[in-house]
């Protein structure tokens, strides 16, 4: 019988732990605090699943990821400069039924658009959250929003691949490689003569660097505003079809 207990998980400490943010996540936390990009660096994902759900089971699933990921139960110190790692961390995932609804597809479109635009509060966990929608019987939508300051892209494809096999009941998951020990590693270097000296080189050597000036096609916003956009293309199928050149 499948359950959470028969998965192996990475072990980790029984206390909150804490650690310098790197200089990247120093600035994501700057960038948060300007209300304009609260939600600049909200990654979201919506994957539609077809068949009977074990939703129970998709549940377990994504807290037992949240158990192998200290990334994951990780969330910044007060003090803004430090970050701490919970030990356990359980994680409410509710279920939306727009089964009923006219039109569905529009319902969960009109959702998942406001649910981008809520800001985490990078000071308390979780800084990952995720949603099941029904759509019909055999139809769902599985959300997934986390913030940049804990995952990347190539992270939360790590991610599902992990939600996906412990969700087919694969027990075979071998023990992950920890975002802390990154941490320690580059806490270790950045303090090493090494480093300094090599900081020391090529910021002299880059002082006198003039800025480069490239034309723009538009100029640039007085205040930024984190708001993009997207451009859909479909590509020819003919195009996608390898031709024998010869």
């Amino acid at each position: 019988m499948f359950s959470i207990k028969n998965v192996p998980k990475t072990s980790c400490s029984k206390k909150k732990r804490t650690y310098p943010l790197t200089e990247e996540q120093q600035r994501l936390v700057e960038i948060a605090q300007d209300k304009r990009g609260s939600t600049a660096y909200n990654e979201s994902i919506t994957f539609e699943l077809r068949g009977r759900l074990a939703i129970d089971r998709l549940r377990n699933a994504f807290q037992t990821v949240i158990h192998r990921h200290d990334a994951l139960r990780t969330s910044i110190a007060a003090d803004g400069f430090h970050q701490i790692v919970t030990p356990v961390l359980d994680i409410e995932i509710p279920l939306l039924d727009y089964s009923s609804e006219d039109a569905p597809d529009e319902a969960l479109n009109k959702w998942l658009l406001a649910e981008s635009q809520q800001p985490f509060d990078l000071y308390q966990e979780p800084l990952v959250g995720a949603t099941i929608v029904k759509l019909s019987p055999e139809r769902y939508a599985f959300n997934i929003c986390i913030h940049h300051l804990v995952s990347d892209g190539w992270s939360l494809v790590a991610i599902l691949e992990e939600i996906s096999k412990i969700y087919s009941g694969c027990l075979d998951i071998p023990p992950i490689q920890q975002f802390t020990d990154y941490l320690q590693w580059y806490n270790q270097d950045t303090q090493s003569d090494t480093f300094k000296t090599s900081e020391l080189f090529w910021s002299e050597h880059l002082r006198t660097v003039s800025p480069l000036r490239l034309p723009l096609d538009y100029s640039e916003p007085k205040q930024r505003t984190y708001k993009g956009s997207r451009i859909s293309i479909q590509i020819p199928s003919d195009l996608t079809v390898l031709r024998n050149l010869q």
